[in-house]
């Protein structure tokens, strides 16, 4: 019984757990064995009216952005030819830890939503996605939340790299 409970518990917190990606306009044909990227900071551009990211969570949305890049063998090299990774934050809604101990799950759920675009060298937008994390847990906080945003991010751009690899590009 105990077991059972035990397993409950963890799928419960995995399911919590979220993100979307929606790609509005493909990557176009590049060289996916060769692609690299360079990251640039992230923009907020969350309506005055919202809550709003601090500049260290920003930073921590591209640090953990280009760690994996790196894990991955995509993250430019100073002097290479990469393509420029434009992250624009247009959501965002971050709990506070008083209420996330006070009301767990029913102080509703923290994430954020991005538009990330692809740019080459000329600045000729080669793609664009929106980007969704979530987290509806009482678990976690912001540094969380900016490292399960940057993995889907990497994960949405390093499976279209791999697509194109399988199609032979």
């Amino acid at each position: 019984m105990r077991r059972a409970l035990t397993i409950f518990a963890i799928s419960v917190l995995v399911a919590a757990c979220g993100s979307t990606s929606q790609i509005r306009q493909p990557v176009e044909p590049v060289s996916a064995a060769t692609a690299v990227f360079s990251v640039e900071k992230p923009v907020n551009a969350v309506p005055r009216d919202s809550d709003q990211p601090a500049e260290h969570f920003l930073s921590a949305i591209a640090s953990y952005l280009k760690s994996e890049l790196a894990k991955n063998g995509r993250l430019a090299k100073e002097g290479d030819d990469a393509l420029k990774i434009d992250i624009k934050v247009i959501e965002f809604r971050m709990r506070s830890g008083v209420t996330r101990m006070m009301f767990g799950v029913f102080a509703g759920k923290d994430g954020i939503a991005s538009e990330v675009s692809v740019r080459d060298s000329s600045q000729k937008v080669l793609g664009s996605s929106t980007v969704s994390t979530f987290n509806v847990m009482a678990v976690g906080g912001e540094e969380d939340i900016a490292r399960m945003h940057a993995e889907e991010i990497a994960r949405t751009l390093l499976e279209r790299l791999k697509a194109r690899q399988e199609q032979g590009r």
